[in-house]
This record gives structure tokens, C-alpha cells and sequence, in this order.
């Protein structure tokens, strides 16, 4: 026995414990130098070829055996929802939100559905299987784009997107509509993408921004600008500033602030009388 009482347990487990890797007497010295005890418990244990228990009655340490709390929790749920429990009742039994309760019950299919909610659902069912994505989808049926992300993630459906790396597919979806003049917005929310995605590829094919001062190459025409100048160039000349003109031409005032920088023109601060 040698004073150690942890001997007879011992025995038992090296029977299906693995040395080849750690040594028995290196199991102490690496659990004590172990910043994350239980995930070193783990590592060791798979080295060992063994369970984890096996390691700490090797340590000599009390071993936990791991929660079945969510399996545990949901039957009980489960069964207080067949005896009619209602969910604020679910919610206040397991010390959980209302918001919790419902999203439990949308993933097991326990929310009961109206005519009307079947239809919404049949219809995106039926744009999904078009190849719209979540963003068409919602502004084609009117609702958030949540709702239908939710919708497909509850029936274990993959989104229609468009892949970030594959800047072939990229460039003749959105090559079109840069020529266009769109911004990145504007073309991301047509893709349903983020418009970061379009401005990565963007920068990736060396192409300038379709906003701002930029616009003029692409989308703006000189006319456009002519005709800017002979609107505002006269309230201009009478000291008025830029939100005045704005007010007065029914326009906005980063229209006019683009205007007056086309034209090297110095902001009016005198206020007009």
C-alpha cells in the first residue's frame, strides 16, 4: 500500500489507462500546472485513452459527472405543455424567459399554427424553392427578414446566398448593376447581401465608388449639374447657405453641399435677412 489510500481504486482503472504517452507520476505534475483544470482533465484522458473519471480517481479529486440538465429540462417542459401548462407557467417552473419558452417550443414544432400562418409559410416555402434568399422573400410577403430566417433555420434549410469567394459569380451579378451607377447599398440590397460583400469585390476589381462625387462619371450627367447650377447659383449669389436652399428648392442639403463643391464655391455663414 505504501500510505496510499488511493490505491485499490487505482488499480482497477490502470487496467484501461494508456502510459504510453504520460507517464503515471507526470499525471499530478501537469493537473497542478494546468490553468484550466477541466479541460485538462480532458486532454488527458484522451491521451490516456480512458474516461475522465478514470483521471481523477487517478488524482484523487472528486469527479462531476456531466449535466443532463437540458435533456432533464425539456421532458419535464415537455410534459407540463401536454398537461396544458401555459408558457408564462413553463417559464416561471425552470426560472427562464416567456421569449426562451416560445423559442423552445418553435424549434419542437409545439406552436400551434392558424390558417393564416400555414399560408404565410406555404408561400415561403414556395420563393424559397425559386431560389429567393431571406431579404426577397421578406419584401416579397411584406415581413421582416427575421421572420423568414427564423422560418428556414426551424425547418433546417440552407440560405440563398451569394458564396463571398466566388468573385466569378460576383462579377456578373454585380458588374451590371455597378455600370449602372448603383452604390454598394443599393446593389447589396437587390442581392440580398451585405454591402460589404459588394464593396470587397469592389475593391478586389479596382473600381472607384458610385457615391458621392463619383456618381458623376457614372451615373450623373453634366446636365444634371447644369442644371443644379442655374437652380441654386442665384439663391447662392444672394448669401444664402445651404439649408436654406435646400428649403426653398424642396431639395436636400447634401445636394446643394455636392453642388457648391463641384463648383469650388466657399459656404455663405452670413444668414440671409
Amino acid at each position: 500500500m505504501g500510505g496510499d489510500v488511493l490505491e485499490p481504486p487505482a488499480e482497477k482503472v490502470h487496467e484501461k489507462m494508456n502510459f504510453d504517452v504520460i507517464k503515471r507520476d507526470e499525471v499530478r505534475v501537469m493537473y497542478d500546472q494546468a490553468a484550466n483544470k477541466s479541460m485538462q482533465i480532458k486532454i488527458m484522458a484522451d491521451l490516456m485513452s480512458c474516461e475522465e473519471e478514470d483521471v481523477c480517481n487517478l488524482l484523487g479529486i472528486a469527479y462531476t459527472k456531466k449535466r443532463t440538465y437540458g435533456k432533464i429540462i425539456e421532458e419535464k417542459a415537455l410534459e407540463m405543455h401536454r398537461n396544458g401548462a401555459t408558457t408564462k407557467e413553463i417559464a416561471k417552473a425552470f426560472g427562464v424567459t416567456k421569449d426562451a419558452v416560445k423559442a423552445w417550443k418553435w424549434r419542437n414544432g409545439l406552436v400551434k399554427q392558424s390558417a393564416e400562418t400555414r399560408a404565410k409559410y406555404e408561400k415561403f416555402q414556395s420563393l424559397y424553392d425559386q431560389g429567393m434568399n431571406d431579404s426577397q422573400i421578406a419584401a416579397e410577403t411584406g415581413v421582416k427578414r427575421k421572420t423568414v430566417c427564423d422560418w428556414r433555420k426551424q425547418n433546417k434549410l440552407e440560405a440563398h446566398t451569394y458564396c463571398r469567394k466566388n468573385w466569378e459569380q460576383c462579377d456578373e451579378i454585380y458588374f451590371p448593376l455597378y455600370q449602372k451607377g448603383m452604390t454598394d447599398s443599393e446593389i447589396a440590397e437587390v442581392c440580398g447581401v451585405n454591402p460589404w460583400n459588394v464593396k470587397t469585390w469592389r475593391k478586389r476589381n479596382g473600381l472607384k465608388s458610385n457615391r458621392g462625387a463619383n456618381c458623376v462619371s457614372v451615373g450623373r450627367k453634366k446636365k444634371d449639374w447644369e442644371e443644379s447650377n442655374r437652380l441654386y447659383r442665384p439663391l447662392y449669389d444672394q448669401g444664402l447657405n445651404d439649408h436654406q436652399i435646400a428649403r426653398i428648392t424642396f431639395s436636400d442639403a447634401r445636394t446643394v453641399l455636392d453642388w457648391r463643391h463641384k463648383f469650388n464655391l466657399p459656404v455663405n455663414w452670413r444668414k440671409c435677412k
